[in-house]
């Protein structure tokens, strides 16, 4: 909490608890090239610095509670990170690695959009997206599973290319885009 700094924009930040979870104060800083979590953490892990500045989340492992990140830059889930509910806020975000909530995944990118790339997989009962630009762009061997409802509760400003050959959705709530059009290959089943 308060004005702590850890970490190098080359090195690799290990969180953990066995109970209690993580938290971080807005005004705390976690600067990694890569952020994991040592085992399954128990509680909730709030990374709300809002200076962080996180180039990749590895494997994190979050088995009661929410897992919360606020990043500066451009992060890229490599790993897999699993929650009961993600919650990611960030300029730009990757996903090559797999996502995998258990009910609520919210994506917010800012103006680097969002962008499943090969192999990423992302999955969750809700998957909820919003860009300020650039919008979301999947490769066709990415996969996006929702088992419940895609939508924005925000905005999704640029084009929404979702083209993964693999894609399930059960069904499209609000989405709400701007300044272009949906593409969509395999999407609803």
């Amino acid at each position: 909490s308060g004005t702590a700094s850890v970490g190098t924009t080359a090195g690799t930040v290990i969180v953990g608890a066995a109970a209690g979870g993580v938290t971080e104060a807005a005004t705390a800083t976690i600067v990694a090239g890569k952020l994991s979590s040592f085992g399954s953490i128990t509680g909730s892990v709030s990374l709300a610095g809002t200076a962080n500045a996180i180039g990749k989340l590895g494997n994190i492992s979050v088995v009661s509670g929410n897992l919360s990140v606020v990043d500066t830059g451009s992060l890229n889930v490599a790993g897999t990170v699993a929650a009961p509910n993600i919650a990611l806020s960030v300029p730009t975000l990757g996903v090559s690695g797999s996502l995998v909530a258990g009910t609520v995944a919210s994506l917010a990118a800012g103006p680097g959009g969002i962008a499943i790339t090969s192999g990423g997989f992302v999955s969750g009962s809700t998957v909820d997206i919003g860009t300020t630009n650039n919008g979301v762009t999947q490769t066709a061997d990415s996969t996006l599973s929702v088992s419940g409802v895609l939508r924005s509760s925000s905005i999704v400003i640029g084009t929404v290319v979702l083209v993964g050959t693999a894609n399930s959705v059960a069904s499209i709530g609000s989405l709400s885009v701007k300044n272009s059009t949906i593409s969509r290959g395999k999407l609803l089943e």
